[in-house]
């Protein structure tokens, strides 16, 4: 197989990928960020991953957000959507800690509901048991 590999950190200017086939390589925040822009335009894009990762999104549009934005200064409703983010991320955090199970089928529930019927979500989004859930969050 031959083409054009492309590292995201140097990726060229008018880099042409209309209607071609895509791979990337990896399942982090660079691919999770690159992939939903690249389907817009190539023909096919594959996600190539060692192993699944657990993993959440957050909406596009944050309703919350968007209220505050509205009706506080900008920057008191920047201080308290940034504030938000922390906490909630450090909740996650500690609730994967101390309950992994829990954090666990939450996660594979709402993977469930976001894919198509009949997806096999353990084979691509479950992680190997040898790594702790901590590790994945």
């Amino acid at each position: 197989m031959t083409g054009q590999v492309v590292h995201p950190q140097h990726w060229p200017q008018g880099l042409d990928y209309v209607g071609k086939r895509v791979v990337v390589i990896g399942s982090g925040a660079t691919a999770i960020s690159l992939i939903p822009s690249l389907t817009q335009k190539a023909a096919r894009v594959t996600m190539l991953q060692r192993s699944p990762t657990y993993l959440f999104s957050s909406p596009k549009i944050n309703r919350v957000a968007n209220a505050l934005r509205k009706v506080l200064p900008a920057r008191v409703a920047h201080a308290i959507i940034r504030w938000r983010y922390a906490f909630f991320y450090f909740y996650t955090y500690q609730l994967a800690r101390k309950m992994p199970g829990l954090v666990k089928r939450v996660l594979r529930r709402t993977a469930i509901r976001n894919l198509p019927e009949g997806y096999d979500v353990d084979v691509h989004f479950k992680p190997p048991t040898t790594r702790g859930i901590s590790d994945c969050v």
